[in-house]
């Protein structure tokens, strides 16, 4: 499994390379016009702040400008299938989620193939979290276990849609605790968390990003993380993993992915350009505030890892009947 902290991008050499490099380096080599991201979420979300960062930040190293577009909709469908048919120049990409994955396997009908997609770039991850309300009385993922064990189909709990990567990462924990808890899904992380924050719903699964503030208020208690290793912004926390969950790694992730038939020369040119601004104090900063990782790894490292999530989202949809 990938490492989710930001890679050291292979070798000094390498590094010392990028940072040789002045603004507007890349203005010659990469084709003119402007540059578009393509948005599947709305505006003001995590995705879309992450996007426009990232655009601010590439203009003056590429040389060209670089706009966001959302087109909300359909799972991030919309804005996928509007990218997969545009024209491989390098200059169109959608900025896809891991909700993308899971909607692509619960939907493959969706007007075009993963096959016309190509990663070019992962930018971020997130952990999601196991939390619970204090007054349910819960402080481990055991008591956890053993309270839905006590009362099978009684405990709820929340994700931020049905279908989504909480969803996934939930049905995968009921499968291996042996357990049987209730899945309300709510639209999107706000309610989601309203939900649990009331006590409506006992339990929610949902990213870190989207927990940080209320757990510092001690309004949350979270019993675990779902990915392999530790979150950095919550270092205290164990892991599913550690737990007793062997293997137990879903996180949320952003990517870049471009056009199937983009030449692979741009598509370099715009991945070594788009590692420049992981280097970025203010841009690292404003990612990782909320507690987001950044990850910025090789273009062959983003497409194993883009097919390791098909394939766990696959086999997790298969084993637990989830469907669209």
């Amino acid at each position: 499994m990938i490492n989710l902290t930001r890679r050291s991008f292979g070798t000094l050499a390498l590094a010392a390379a990028a940072a040789s490099l002045t603004r507007g380096a890349y203005a010659g080599s990469y084709p003119a016009g402007p540059i578009k991201f393509v948005v599947g979420l709305a505006a003001g979300g995590s995705t879309d702040i992450t996007a426009r960062l990232l655009a601010t930040k590439l203009e003056p190293i590429i040389g060209q400008n670089v706009i966001v577009e959302n087109r909300p909709g359909a799972g991030s469908m919309i804005a996928a299938a509007a990218v997969a048919r545009a024209e491989a120049d390098g200059k169109t990409f959608f900025v896809g989620t891991g909700s993308f994955a899971t909607n692509a396997v619960l939907s493959p009908d969706m007007g075009f193939s993963l096959e016309e997609l190509v990663p070019v770039v992962q930018l971020t991850s997130a952990a999601f979290c196991i939390a619970v309300h204090p007054s349910l009385g819960i402080e481990t993922i055991d008591q956890l276990v053993a309270r839905a064990k006590a009362e099978p189909g009684k405990i709820k709990y929340c994700s931020t849609g049905a279908g989504g990567q909480g969803h996934f990462a939930g049905e995968l924990f009921k499968s291996m605790a042996g357990v049987d808890m209730v899945h309300v899904p709510y639209a999107g992380a706000a309610p989601a968390l309203t939900a649990v924050l009331s006590g409506e719903v006992p339990v929610a699964i949902i990213d870190i990003i989207s927990y940080k503030a209320r757990v510092t208020k001690g309004e949350l208690r979270l019993l675990g993380v779902t990915s392999s290793s530790r979150a950095a912004a919550e270092p205290d926390v164990p892991t599913l993993k550690e737990l007793g969950f062997d293997k137990f790694d879903v996180i949320g992730w952003s990517i870049l992915f471009a056009p199937k038939g983009v030449a692979p020369d741009i598509a370099a040119l715009f991945h070594d350009a788009a590692v420049r601004v992981a280097d970025d104090q203010d841009f690292r900063s404003k990612l990782t505030h909320d507690g987001g990782e950044i990850v910025f790894n090789s273009q062959a490292e983003v497409g194993k890892f883009f097919a390791d999530q098909i394939e766990l989202y696959r086999t997790i949809a298969a084993n637990s009947n989830i469907r669209a």
